[in-house]
């Protein structure tokens, strides 16, 4: 859906659905904290998830979600039906999920899709960002246009994991016409739940920031 000045995103939770317009200056989300206990809880799941991690999709499938984040996705027209698909099981696992678009299958370009995603994650909007096109190596071109985004394509949950632990991505890019939906879903669980090791990886991705 489209407004004047903006794109309106459609963002939801388990408790409450909010449509905001969202442009150039006025973003929302709806804000959920964590309490102490919740964090413990989630660096345990993390810990427990890399623990199965060389298990394929069966066992990434069976571990819980980190959660919940507040998550943008879009795509091109390629990909509507996988960012459809995507976008409501996100919600369902109690994920906040802003859908930039687009809605129909008109053809579109997708660098306006994934400069869209890279601003509201960019601006912190967002916590994580994931980006789709037919094989994603476009709208992952188009994110990482970006330099305060760090978008991974990926076609299998190992490449997530270590997108996340070694270059802290923050979006995760795939391809609907190259990965089935059972493995695009791996692919997100492990880009959800695998936190940054940090380390000698933190000076490498400063430097993906501030290139000289």
């Amino acid at each position: 859906m489209s407004g004047a000045g903006g794109v309106v995103a459609i963002i939801a939770s388990t408790t409450a659905t909010t449509i905001a317009a969202t442009n150039h200056t006025t973003r929302c989300f709806i804000v959920l904290s964590l309490s102490g206990a919740q964090e413990t809880e989630k660096h345990a799941r993390v810990n427990a998830w890399s623990k199965k991690a060389a298990s394929g999709v069966e066992g990434i499938a069976a571990c819980d979600y980190v959660g919940p984040m507040r998550i943008a996705i879009a795509s091109d027209h390629a990909a509507i039906e996988m960012k459809t698909q995507l976008r409501e099981w996100l919600i369902e696992e109690g994920h906040e999920v802003a859908d930039l678009g687009p809605d129909s299958h008109d053809s579109v370009d997708y660098p306006d899709f994934g400069y869209k995603l890279a601003g509201v994650v960019a601006d912190g909007t967002a916590e994580r960002g994931i980006a789709l096109c037919g094989s994603g190596i476009g709208i992952s071109m188009s994110v990482n246009r970006n330099p305060k985004c760090r978008c991974a394509l990926v076609s299998e949950p190992l490449s997530a994991t270590l997108a996340r632990e070694h270059n802290d991505a923050n979006c995760l890019a795939l391809g609907a016409r190259l990965t089935g939906l059972d493995m695009a879903k791996a692919c997100v669980t492990a880009f959800l739940t695998t936190e940054f090791e940090g380390g000698r990886h933190q000076r490498r991705v400063d430097k993906l920031s501030e290139p000289k």
